[in-house]
């Protein structure tokens, strides 16, 4: 085998293995996400680096195929999921082929105009695995300064490796052993269920009055003032479910609390409105969502949401869900694309942050959020359909670097 293959061969084992260990959700693992613009820019070709990085991002994104048949139906063709795989990876490759150069000081802002392209839309709509996502992790407190750091730190280990290593990790380490974790305003407080597959199967009257007891006794036997449910515990929120919650939201008012509840609403009227209690009333009754894959075209469109009941009403709607098992950009059906939707919503005097499952893994929401200055991070997850895989650690590491980099105390619920 020549020098340039065997460099080649090393530098693309070298990536998966890397993405691999970044997706598994370890601290290691996403502290050294940073590493990956250094191996792609490291290469002497232009075709080499592209084939270096798509590795990085197969490696990264293996574990959408063994959850894909949650998304695509219960046997969806090998052929559609490993295209898909590997078109996806392909995709988030190509900036890096537009960006790749041989004369060293330039790495200097095409390093960082690589990452953003990866990060922004259309590409941040699958831009998970991130490099930047080791920003809170290497420069914890740092925020968007810890950023623009990571975004250059590649480039400056390629320039001046020794020196410019040997000051990062001097930094890295004095920024997290001074650096304190903010804690949650008091009061508030997030509830992780256990309802299974609670929307990717069709709940039997019995089941979902069980699971819709069981919130109500948690929310009011709960001393916090805001209490965090995970994401789609309530499949589909009807007339039937509000009128189900009247006596306990009345309770919840009662006492000054508010629950944030993750639920599908119909889209069959307009988007729903900050006056909650008014949108429900001009939403039909719709049956309860069997699963991802039949939201695609057996329901109509609806909102992957967090309701906000109680002492305060609200809607808060997820931004990007997951691309062609929830969004469905060609087909019928699925859940709408906000792509410049607030991230926020005031409760309890608080500016939450919220990030609805597969927006935790992307770095567009969190920009956005932080835009608008949150006073502190809520995420809500369905893992049941990922429970076989590293996404749910995945994600949850991905919550805490996220937090740790702007110093905002976070919230995580989600359901198993």
């Amino acid at each position: 085998m020549s020098p340039p293959l065997r460099g080649v061969l090393v530098g693309v084992i070298s990536a998966a293995a890397l993405g691999i260990l970044a997706s598994s959700g370890h601290t290691a693992g996403m502290a050294l996400m940073c590493l990956m613009p250094v191996l792609t820019m490291a290469q002497t070709k232009r075709r080499d680096a592209v084939f270096v990085t798509a590795s990085y991002y197969a490696g990264a994104t293996w574990p959408v195929i063994p959850a894909a048949r949650n998304f695509f139906g219960p046997d969806p063709p090998v052929e559609y999921v490993v295209l898909m795989w590997i078109g996806a990876s392909l995709l988030l490759a190509a900036p890096w082929a537009a960006v790749w150069t041989a004369k060293r000081p330039q790495l200097l802002w095409r390093v960082p105009l690589g990452l953003a392209i990866s990060a922004v839309p259309p590409l941040g709509i699958i831009g998970w695995a991130s490099p930047l996502c080791s920003a809170g992790l290497l420069f914890p407190g740092t925020g968007w300064f810890g950023l623009i750091a990571t975004a250059i730190l590649p480039a400056t280990f390629l320039i001046a490796p020794r020196a410019k290593s040997l000051l990062t990790l001097m930094l890295a380490a004095a920024l997290n052993a001074t650096w304190q974790p903010p804690v949650p305003p008091r009061g508030w407080k997030a509830v992780n269920t256990n309802f299974g597959g609670i929307s990717h199967g069709e709940l039997t009257p019995a089941a979902q009055f069980a699971h819709m007891h069981w919130l109500q006794e948690r929310a009011r036997e709960s001393q916090a003032r805001v209490i965090v449910f995970p994401e789609t515990v309530v499949p589909m929120w009807t007339d039937a479910t509000d009128l189900f919650w009247q006596q306990t939201l009345a309770e919840l008012r009662a006492s000054g609390k508010t629950v944030m509840i993750g639920a599908g609403i119909p889209t069959s009227s307009a988007p729903p409105r900050i006056d909650f209690s008014a949108e429900l009333a001009a939403l039909r009754d719709e049956p309860p969502i069997a699963s991802h894959a039949a939201a695609q075209s057996d329901v109509p469109s609806y909102w992957n949401a967090a309701l906000i009941l109680g002492a305060q009403t609200g809607t808060f709607l997820q931004r990007i869900p997951v691309p062609l098992g929830m969004w469905r950009p060609l087909g019928r059906g699925g859940v709408p694309l906000r792509l410049f939707g607030s991230g926020i919503a005031e409760i309890a005097g608080e500016r939450a942050a919220i990030l609805i499952c597969y927006e935790q893994l992307l770095v567009w929401p969190v920009f956005t959020c932080m835009t608008e200055h949150p006073t502190i991070l809520i995420a809500i997850a369905n893992d049941h359909w990922v429970m076989r895989t590293p996404i749910p650690r995945w994600q949850s590491a991905a919550v805490a670097a996220w937090a740790r980099l702007f110093s905002a105390p976070y919230l995580f619920a989600a359901n198993k």
